[in-house]
């Protein structure tokens, strides 16, 4: 029986792309994490790169710039485990509270490292090429009626 599966290297970036990209938090993003960094033993700092690769692939999305830019602030409130606390099969480890300030860190050093994806772009405005195009429209409709009669 063969079962496909993403490989752990894959589940745990994508985990944090979870977390930096929704709008909310979800306590149990985090407690995969800390699941797969304690039994696998991996730096996080190995996966960086991709994990910035991954995340800036979808900042041409606006609402996921706009989640990052809030995730500082909600990253600073406490995580409360609720339900995920009582879905465990077994308690979680004594290191979460250390890990989850070490992965905060990390998390903000992302999110500093994405600034540059986050910065609004050189370039004409939306609003001012709506209204260039509006003007275009008015001014053909305008010289096809006054040239037609």
């Amino acid at each position: 029986l063969k079962i496909k599966a993403y490989d752990l290297k894959e589940i745990l970036i994508e985990k944090v792309r979870a977390i930096l990209t929704r709008r909310g938090i979800k306590a149990r993003d985090f407690v995969d994490v800390f699941l797969i960094v304690k039994k696998e033993k991996v730096n996080l700092n190995d996966f960086k790169k991709e994990i910035i690769e991954k995340i800036s692939d979808m900042l041409k999305f606006e609402k996921y710039t706009l989640n990052i830019k809030n995730k500082e602030t909600q990253l600073k409130e406490d995580l409360i485990l609720g339900e995920e606390e009582a879905l465990m099969l077994t308690p979680i480890d004594k290191g979460f509270p250390k890990f989850l300030k070490e992965f905060n860190v990390f998390l903000k050093e992302i999110i500093k490292d994405l600034k540059i994806y986050l910065t609004p772009k050189l370039g004409v405005n939306k609003s001012i090429l709506i209204a260039i195009g509006v003007f275009l429209v008015i001014s053909l409709i305008y010289s096809y009626l006054y040239f037609k009669f």
